[in-house]
């Protein structure tokens, strides 16, 4: 998941270089005119507000992804006191998380 958070700030990134370069050729440079510069900056602010929204969307995911592996990681370390702890209902979900294909017994039953 940070890979793909770190693709998308490279993408955020460049994009934003590529703005600032659009300003300097128009601004400083004076070699685009200002119709291309608006038809151009446009482009690229939609694309930067995507990239962004991209970003936080990276984020979110990475965070919950981190959550639940914090979980995991908590009920598995835990299993027996949260046996104990249970009442039946909470028992049987605890058991089928952790047994995905049920408790068998030697005698198949």
């Amino acid at each position: 998941m940070q890979n793909y958070c770190d693709v998308a700030v490279r993408r955020l990134e460049e994009l934003r270089g590529r703005k600032d370069k659009l300003v300097e050729a128009f601004v400083y440079k004076h070699q685009i005119d200002n119709a291309t510069y608006q038809e151009q900056v446009e482009k690229l602010n939609q694309e930067i507000t995507s990239a962004d929204i991209e970003e936080c969307d990276a984020r979110i995911e990475e965070m919950d992804l981190q959550a639940a592996v914090t979980f995991a990681g908590f009920v598995l370390m835990n299993a027996a006191r949260l046996w104990t702890e249970s009442y039946l209902t909470q028992k049987q979900r605890l058991q089928q998380a952790i047994f995905l294909r049920g408790v068998e017994f030697a005698d198949g039953a």
